[in-house]
């Protein structure tokens, strides 16, 4: 079934052989061909709810699996090392025999006037000459 051209949307010379099949198509007919609004909404619905249970499954079976305790070496894939102890404070945390330097920080001078950072004195003139919140 052929469905009718939309001259508001097509632009281009209508005789013109685009392929071998003959004349060709407009993104718009090629669209409605393969899918309908309901079929569409069908499909997001179905793919939402096979997303919404399958996490479900992969959370739990994650949860089963719990890391190791922190200082007990572990072997995954040939690959010795000792996990690291999960944390939520400010200090960087790195492996037993590495180091971490911060590379650019909050408030570190991009340019040569660029004033002492100071977090109760920013100002958008301060912040337009230092790294971070820019």
């Amino acid at each position: 079934m052929a469905t009718k051209r939309n001259e508001e949307f097509y632009e281009g010379d209508r005789d013109e052989i685009l392929s071998t099949a003959g004349v060709g198509e407009t993104m718009q007919e090629v669209m409605a061909r393969r899918w309908s609004r309901r079929g569409l909404v069908k499909g997001g619905v179905a793919a939402g709810l096979v997303l919404t249970f399958a996490g479900r499954g992969a959370a739990a079976g994650a949860a089963q699996t719990a890391s190791p305790a922190a200082g007990e070496a572990v072997s995954v894939g040939g690959l010795n090392f000792v996990p690291l102890t999960l944390d939520a404070g400010d200090d960087i945390v790195v492996a037993e025999g590495h180091t971490a330097v911060p590379f650019l920080r909050w408030g570190d001078p991009i340019t040569a006037a660029a004033p002492e950072w100071d977090i109760n004195t920013q100002s958008a003139q301060a912040q337009e000459q230092q790294a971070g919140y820019n």
